[in-house]
């Protein structure tokens, strides 16, 4: 089924994409970066027509800031690797899905690239891919570039 750029974890990103409007980026010479990293261990519940389903997602951050002599930022770099599992709690059934994304914070744009879905199910093998590059403006969040497969299935209609 093919579908706009939209998986779950792309959440993550427009999140990312506000909170990059907050930073102030100047042209100048990078410094050393600070390097930061966060971990969060959520659950959220998909509805479906019968019944909800459970998906867990474990997501990891590295944010890299660099800096110009004068303090300024220049460019943030954040990588994300998003490990989920999707499960039927009435039939105990389950998958997992992994996103991982670079992306880079410039003065006029938000770059995403990496792998941004895979989702495989035993017996079944890979059912989604979503990978490329996307690239936001950062002061409206439009898309101004885009280019790499994208592929969602129903999550609802994965189990039946």
């Amino acid at each position: 089924m093919k579908s706009p750029r939209a998986p779950i974890g792309a959440g993550a990103c427009l999140a990312f994409l506000a909170v990059s409007a907050l930073l102030p980026l100047h042209s100048g010479q990078a410094a050393q970066p600070l390097t930061e990293l966060t971990l969060d261990d959520f659950t959220i519940t998909i509805p479906c027509t019968s019944h909800d389903l459970l998906f867990r997602q474990i997501v990891s951050e590295t944010v890299r800031i660099y800096y110009d002599s004068q303090g300024a930022i220049v460019r943030q770099e954040t990588f994300v690797r998003d490990d989920a599992t999707l499960t039927d709690p009435v039939t105990g059934q389950s998958f997992s899905a992994i996103w991982t994304w670079k992306l880079t914070f410039l003065s006029d744009s938000v770059s995403v690239v990496g792998l941004n879905a895979r989702v495989t199910i035993p017996g079944r093998g890979l059912v989604a891919i979503d990978t490329g590059r996307i690239v936001y403006d950062r002061a409206t969040g439009q898309t101004i570039f885009e280019r790499g497969p994208s592929e969602y299935p129903d999550l609802c209609q994965v189990f039946s």
